[in-house]
């Protein structure tokens, strides 16, 4: 769904997508945004553990040599700040995206579930 979303909703020449998580659903989330957004070049990533971060690397550069990726250092704000594209990909049940971590219009932001973002900003967020 995220890939889909990200097809109608981000921009065609979108180049950067930042990742909260580095499991097996962020793999996959990524496989499929880069089929949906070929544009995309950089890839940044966050996670609980910088080890976490670093598999991930290791295994999506094998998969999409033609992408450059970074690793955040378990800072999530690092990973989505910039990129026109975001993705949470977590199991986590407490809100991992700040709304003041989003500028738009420049970003769009896929597959982030309600208990991702932090509702107590989103008012804020939504009017500017």
């Amino acid at each position: 769904m995220g890939a889909l979303a990200a097809r109608h909703l981000a921009r065609k020449d979108s180049e950067s997508i930042g990742f909260i998580g580095a499991g097996e659903q962020a793999k996959m989330h990524l496989l499929a945004m880069k089929t949906a957004l070929p544009s995309l070049r950089i890839c940044r990533v966050a996670a609980k553990l910088e080890e976490e971060e670093h598999q991930f690397l290791k295994e999506m550069s094998a998969l999409l040599p033609d992408m450059e990726f970074q690793v955040a250092g378990a800072d999530l704000e690092k990973a989505v700040d910039g990129a026109d594209v975001i993705v949470t990909a977590t199991s986590a049940q407490a809100p991992l995206l700040k709304a003041d971590w989003v500028t738009l219009p420049s970003q769009s932001q896929c597959t982030i579930e309600q208990s991702k973002l932090d509702w107590d900003k989103t008012c804020k967020f939504n009017t500017k």
